[in-house]
């Protein structure tokens, strides 16, 4: 009877391991098998990081895109950010930039084609600045743009004591 039931619960947890995996696998984002603008998250540069992204394609300034984040960030070690698309069809890519950051290209996301989607996450803000959101849909670039003040800042502590970054490689 022991040897019964040792057996059951191994085959049952070896079963269980086996679903969890399988679940787990299926939670990978899209994204991760998708090309990935890796040079672009390495830009100091605004400018750079959307050229790396987007190559010398227009774009166009849209109010079909939306960014949702605050006017005033009181933290800026952890700022809410989202990006809507609202009824754009046929989205391919979001890409989101913050113009002052050390790394200006926060995230870059490959859409799977049929889906329709809002990105977000929080991010590191030293100081206030504009943040950029650009879609690629339908073939074409859509832009906007959102600026946060940021009262404290988010990479070295207080406001008083954050350091000032020098954009003069960025001509």
């Amino acid at each position: 009877m022991t040897n019964t039931k040792s057996t059951f619960l191994l085959k049952s947890g070896s079963a269980i391991f086996v679903s969890m995996i399988l679940g787990l696998l299926s939670l990978a984002p899209y994204s991760a098998f998708a090309k990935v603008p890796r040079e672009a998250f390495k830009s100091e540069c605004v400018r750079d990081a959307i050229t790396q992204v987007i190559g010398n394609a227009k774009v166009i300034d849209s109010n079909k895109i939306s960014i949702s984040a605050p006017a005033i960030a009181e933290n800026g070690a952890e700022v809410k950010i989202s990006v809507l698309t609202g009824n754009m069809k046929n989205v391919e890519e979001i890409s989101i930039f913050a113009e002052k950051n050390p790394t200006p290209l926060l995230a870059s996301y490959q859409i799977p084609k049929g889906i329709s989607m809002q990105i977000g996450g929080r991010v590191k803000m030293l100081e206030t600045q504009n943040v950029v959101a650009i879609v690629k849909a339908d073939g074409k670039y859509y832009r906007t743009t959102k600026q946060i003040k940021v009262t404290i800042g988010g990479c070295g502590g207080g406001a008083a004591f954050a350091p000032t970054i020098s954009k003069s490689h960025c001509k």
